[in-house]
Order: structure tokens, then C-alpha cells, then sequence
């Protein structure tokens, strides 16, 4: 049974991307035709993403032991590499998501909502990391 915790970070940041694409359309910045292509653009990217890392610990974790369990076969790695990877390609499109309004809010503009929202993405995760790690 897959642990419900899991879901609350990426939930979080699905409420607060709600929020941030309802501010966008009240203030009237909504550009519809440019959100479509750069959300589909991010759900491409977040599908890819997932899978690589599916089948990067699939073959990794298969016929070896993980946290103290017994070997694992190629069913158990396949399963800790689907949520594994479905968390991270939801988590990549949720932050995404979150990003593209504030970025359509201030004026950012068409390249921002279809290309370098999807490249900040990874970059912010990477300092937020860095940041907890140096603590």
C-alpha cells in the first residue's frame, strides 16, 4: 500500500499553482493559447522524466537488496521505480505549473510559459536542495 504522505508535497504545490494561475486571470494576464503549449510542453517533459528514471532503477535495483528488504525482482524494482519516477515527473510539473504564472504575471512572456520555465524547474529544485543540505 502506497504511503499517502507521499502525495501531500506535490498536493501542496498544486494548491499554491491553482492559486497562482487564478491570481493570472483575474489580473486579466491570462494568455490561453501560450498556457496550453507550455503546460503540454511540461507534461511531455515530466512523462519523459518519469520514465527514464522508471527504467534507470528498475534495471539498477533489480536482484539487489534495498532499505534491509530481501533481493528484490525484477516486479519489486519495477514497482520502486514507478513511484519513484511518477513522484518526481509529478513533482517536476507541479513546480513547473507553479512557476509558469508568476512568470506570465511579471511579463515574462511567450518563451518563458513554453521553454525556460521547464529548464528554471530542475535549477530551483537543485539551490533549494543545496540550501538544505548546507544547513
Amino acid at each position: 500500500m502506497m504511503n499517502l504522505g507521499l502525495l501531500l508535497v506535490p498536493g501542496a504545490i498544486a494548491l499554491l499553482a491553482a492559486a497562482a494561475w487564478g491570481i493570472l486571470a483575474a489580473a486579466g494576464r491570462l494568455d490561453r493559447p501560450v498556457a496550453i503549449v507550455g503546460i503540454r510542453n511540461g507534461l511531455v517533459i515530466g512523462l519523459l522524466l518519469g520514465l527514464a528514471i522508471t527504467v534507470v532503477l528498475t534495471l539498477y535495483l533489480n536482484g539487489r537488496s534495498f532499505v534491509g528488504s530481501p533481493l528484490l525482482d525484477l516486479g519489486g524494482a519495477f514497482s520502486i521505480g514507478l513511484v519513484a519516477g511518477g513522484m518526481l515527473g509529478l513533482l517536476y510539473v507541479a513546480i513547473g505549473a507553479l512557476l509558469m504564472p508568476v512568470g506570465l504575471l511579471v511579463g515574462l512572456g511567450r518563451a518563458w510559459a513554453t521553454v525556460w520555465v521547464w529548464l528554471a524547474t530542475p535549477l530551483l529544485v537543485a539551490v533549494v536542495v543545496a540550501l538544505y543540505l548546507s544547513f
